[in-house]
């Protein structure tokens, strides 16, 4: 139903004090209205959230077959992406030799790298080739440009043995660079042999950095002096320069003995493998005994080690030390003690160090799980939060546990994590995603029974999940909406707030412009890595596995990698109540390359399907007596801001102010705002449009 002005009060009825602004004119012709009034948009038409970039019907590249085409059921995983492009992977191709390494951008589209039988050096003058499919690790480690992989590989060739038929490479410059093959010599270690199957790479426990440097850890072969308790190496370099890192059987100053590297877990979802751009290197292991005059037992014989490039190994946190709570040692987490559970990196600047969720001996008798969050330095160690601290804007709420498989941290020690609240709370609200920075209280991102803005209505359930942290301080999660599970993604931004990135039911539009096959999707679950994104661009976008979801057999479900977009307009409250009235809160984010633009931001009580064809798209607003008022009258009365130009960042935030005591008849509708950005020359255009960012009118 079309909702007249005299429906929604005089609060829309305003008339204009002074002329329209210039911006108004721009903004008509630009939309190739006559005049500041808007009509409704043809039917037919549809919004998209998301554009897969590859999926069924794209034309893989492959010599020989270059019109082979992806099948419904094409299996990527590992992509990794800076600047909009991505490196990634194919399981189950079709045709032959179509699996392997493909690169994705913007301007060149897929090229493939290498697959089934592409010429690989195999470290002799045997001609070794990557053998069948599976060859290439479905695990992929990537430099941040992408210029830099590392990957595991099955060989193949007439000279290839099973002893000796798999090899880790980095592709660097163009061209693939052997580090280490299975049956051949060890680097550093007279007379020792590789002995690991090395196709098969998890991808956070390897590292590579931007110059190319390496990190791995590899078995070697037993026999000749080679046993269960010097087995195991960790190397650092690049091809045909490798250290040795660490390695089972060497001692610390201290005296202690390493054993089992990367004791804490080898488990993909929780690695204790980090490497950092200058070369520093964390990793866990066990200690033993040697020549330590401190008694080993089992509450002091683990630990996470710091290896710098040309210094002694050093004890960055051990189990027994004393914790950054008065009275209080690091104790054991679920008998392992302390893990890096979460994504992040090795802490910027020249002072290394992680973010570990650890259990605290000397704590809480009634805590049987990890009491506290620790920032741990080379140079020293912070707290940052602890089971019974309260949360910031919550009066008598605290936190009462910790949610152990989920939390993230970024290069400056913020921290992302998902808790349950005690005090003040209820069985309905007692479920949140926090955040805290050193020296800073624990902040509430999103919590249950919160309404989730930009979903109609939907509620935050109780089952989030805390994804990635970026390098802008954002922070990247999953939550299941009402009594739904993990079936929406989020980012909240530190500037912009909380931003909706993509839904269960949500369009995509495939590479030739057609709806993804049955209009639906799902976030696919990216290899080894539990649900994180497939990868984030430095201009905002995810880069996600989807699935379809209508009549699709999910036995290999990432159908295609798609470009979600982050939101990039958003309304705050997500709920209004007309009785009350208030004001609403539209922040804009467009980017950079409309920085100093008009913008426009417009609302309707009409919805926003089918909306409003532009230059730059479909504005996702169908058009009203709201809409045309927020034109014709924009920056006056109730309408905030809503028509300007925009910041060097590219932003703006617009705003409405509605009045106490709407009309009843308004509750239970939305309101859909839009926004758009406009080049007044040559020819006024429409150069951005954002997504739809909706608001729930309550009684």
């Amino acid at each position: 139903m079309r909702i007249q002005n005299r429906e929604l009060g005089s609060v829309f009825a305003r008339p204009a004090s002074r002329r329209a602004p210039a911006q108004v004119w721009i903004v008509a012709s630009a939309l190739g209205l006559t005049g500041p009034h808007l009509h409704a948009a043809p039917q037919g038409l549809f919004e998209t959230q998301g554009q897969v970039l590859i999926g069924p019907g794209s034309v893989l590249p492959v010599q020989g077959n270059p019109q082979v085409q992806l099948p419904v059921f094409g299996f990527w995983t590992s992509v990794r992406a800076e600047d909009g492009s991505a490196v990634l992977t194919l399981i189950e191709g079709p045709g032959t030799n179509t699996a392997g390494i493909y690169t994705w951008s913007e301007a060149n589209g897929l090229t493939r790298l290498l697959g089934g039988s592409s010429a690989l050096p195999g470290g002799s003058a045997d001609a070794v080739t990557v053998g069948a499919f599976t060859a290439v690790s479905p695990g992929i480690r990537v430099s941040a440009s992408g210029q830099h992989i590392l990957f595991g590989a099955r060989l193949a060739g007439s000279a290839v043995s099973e002893l000796d038929d798999s090899g880790l490479y980095l592709w660097s410059n163009g061209v693939p660079q052997l580090l280490v093959r299975e049956g051949f010599a060890a680097p550093g270690i007279p007379g020792a042999v590789i002995g690991s199957a090395l196709e098969q790479v998890f991808p956070d426990l390897v590292g590579v950095t931007e110059d190319g440097i390496c990190s791995f850890r590899v078995r070697l072969a037993l026999g000749g002096g080679i046993g269960a308790s010097n087995d195991e190496v960790i190397y650092r370099g690049a091809p045909g320069n490798l250290t040795i890192a660490a390695r089972d059987g060497a001692a610390l100053p201290s005296g202690e003995r390493l054993d089992e590297l990367n004791a804490a877990t080898n488990a993909p979802s929780n690695p204790v493998h980090r490497l950092d751009a200058a070369g520093n290197l964390l990793f866990a292991c066990r200690l033993l005994q040697g020549s330590s005059a401190t008694p080993l037992g089992v509450d002091n014989d683990q630990a996470v080690l710091l290896s710098r490039p040309g210094q002694p190994l050093s004890v960055l946190v051990r189990e027994g030390d004393p914790a950054p709570y008065p009275g209080t040692r690091y104790g054991s987490l679920i008998g392992i003690w302390v893990r890096i559970i979460g994504t992040g990196p090795v802490l910027a600047g020249g002072d290394p160090g992680a973010v570990f969720m650890t259990s605290l001996s000397g704590g809480s008798s009634a805590v049987s799980g990890p009491e506290a969050l620790v920032l741990v330095r080379a140079s020293g160690s912070a707290p940052l939060a602890r089971i019974g601290d309260p949360i910031a804007g919550l009066p008598g709420v605290s936190l009462s546990n910790f949610e152990i498989l989920t939390f993230a941290y970024d290069a400056q020690g913020r921290s992302a994590f998902v808790g349950r609240l005690g005090g003040a709370v209820t069985s309905s609200d007692d479920a949140a995603l926090l955040r805290v920075q050193p020296g800073g209280p624990i902040e509430v991102l999103a919590r249950q029974g919160d309404l989730a803005p930009d979903t109609g209505g939907k509620r935050f359930g109780n089952n989030l999940r805390v994804l990635t942290m970026d390098a802008l301080g954002r922070t990247w999660f999953s939550a299941g909406l009402d009594s739904e599970a993990l079936d929406s993604w989020w980012v909240h931004d530190p500037e912009l707030g909380l931003r909706l990135v993509a839904k269960l039911g949500d369009e995509v539009v495939s590479p030739s412009g057609q709806v993804f096959p049955g209009a639906f999707w799902s976030v696919a679950t990216q290899w080894t890595t539990t649900g994180r994104p497939a990868a984030i661009t430095n201009d905002g976008r995810a880069l996600m596995p989807v699935t379809g979801k209508s009549g699709f057999t999910p036995t290999f479900n990432r159908l295609a990698i798609a470009a979600i977009g982050t939101r990039t307009l958003s309304a705050s409250p997500a709920s209004l109540s007309i009785a009350a009235g208030g004001g609403i809160e539209l922040p804009l984010q467009t980017g950079a390359e409309q920085a100093g633009q008009i913008y426009l931001l417009l609302g309707s009580l009409a919805g926003q399907s089918p909306g409003l064809p532009t230059d730059a798209g479909l504005l996702p607003l169908n058009p009203d007596a709201l809409s045309a008022a927020m034109l014709s009258q924009a920056n006056q009365g109730p309408f905030q801001s809503n028509l300007g130009l925009l910041s060097d960042g590219g932003t703006a935030v617009a705003g409405l102010q509605l009045s106490a005591g709407l009309q009843p008849s308004l509750a239970g509708q939305t309101l859909t705002f839009a926004g758009l950005t406009i080049a007044a020359q040559p020819i006024p255009n429409v150069t951005f449009v954002s997504n739809a960012a909706q608001v729930l009118l309550a009684p």
